[in-house]
């Protein structure tokens, strides 16, 4: 559901921004190392759960989810 709701809006935002004459290969470059990043993260969470449990993953999830807000929190508002 997070997906559905969250990629559609990035995505539309991404897409105007895009540079007009290398539109298509901007994208493709986008969503291969986006979908990449995400198989990468689920090894590697597979692994974490399968070594120590769900609840070092769910605390590893916390802490880089309030990185990643405070991150975004302080860029200036001319970079979002």
């Amino acid at each position: 559901m997070g997906e559905a709701v969250g990629s559609t809006g990035f995505d539309a935002i991404m897409a105007e921004h895009l540079d007009k004459s290398r539109h298509i290969r901007d994208y493709a470059v986008w969503k291969t190392t986006s979908n990449l990043l995400v198989a990468l993260a689920t090894l590697i969470g597979g692994f974490v759960v399968t070594a120590y449990g769900f609840s070092p993953m769910f605390i590893f999830m916390g802490i880089v989810a309030m990185g990643c807000a405070i991150f975004t929190y302080l860029l200036p508002r001319r970079t979002l």
